[in-house]
């Protein structure tokens, strides 16, 4: 058995006390996730095209004002929680979400540590290298994903099951959210709880619920029975 899998089969679950749902997001208005989306975008001309009717000024504490909304420690935790409480689509922050790597090395650590909001003096530490050599692991980690700002390395980071939900705040689920997900998705009719949900880095839709729209398009029938029936 790899250390991989050691470290795999060590994760605590439903059994031992292990959390398996993550805590309500938080609660942001419309402006507000206008606000975080312009932060984790890769690109100012970009960002401004994606998040019309933002103030011009917005773009000068935008970094600062998305860890603030998430209670995050930098953007690449930022962009990880946004992936985590499914804040926004992949296509939302021009992520493909079909070709993300999957991966586990020093370079992975190195990213997991800046999800976990370490600096990289801290994690330099904590890996016993020194601090140019964690940003460049980080700068190879985020090629890789494909990303081109911090906030899209740590969305694609969580996205691509490089790191367990854990590794963003301590009270997740210790669950890739690609694992989170298939707990929380019933199987369809018939089919074995042993089937894929997916290829590795999919974005799973979300479990369907009945709207406003939904309901109120079943009123005409409705009635129609309740009419039937007196007449009966």
């Amino acid at each position: 058995m790899t250390s991989s899998q050691n470290t795999r089969a060590s994760r605590p679950g439903p059994a031992d006390g292990g959390t398996t749902r993550m805590p309500d997001p938080p609660d942001l208005s419309t402006d507000e996730l206008a606000q975080l989306r312009f932060a984790l975008l890769p690109d100012t001309t970009i960002a401004r095209l994606e998040t019309p009717g933002l103030p011009r000024s917005a773009g000068k504490t935008a970094a600062e004002r998305a860890c603030c909304l998430l209670g995050a420690a930098n953007l690449v935790q930022a962009g990880a929680l946004s992936a985590a409480y499914r804040l926004f689509t992949p296509a939302q922050l021009h992520i493909n979400a079909n070709q993300l790597p999957r991966t586990s090395n020093r370079r992975t650590q190195a990213l997991a540590h800046a999800i976990a909001g370490l600096t990289a003096a801290q994690s330099a530490t904590r890996m016993d290298v020194r601090e140019e050599t964690v940003i460049q692991y980080c700068r190879t980690a985020r090629r890789r994903l494909g990303a081109k700002s911090p906030g899209q390395a740590g969305y694609a980071a969580v996205l691509a099951g490089w790191v367990p939900l854990s590794a963003i705040r301590p009270g997740f689920p210790d669950l890739t959210l690609a694992e989170l997900e298939a707990r929380h998705t019933p199987a369809p009719a018939g089919s074995s709880e042993d089937t894929p949900t997916g290829p590795p880095g999919s974005c799973p839709a979300p479990l369907p619920q009945e709207g406003p729209m939904t309901a109120a398009a079943r009123q005409p029938h409705q009635a129609a029975a309740t009419a039937n029936e007196s007449a009966s």
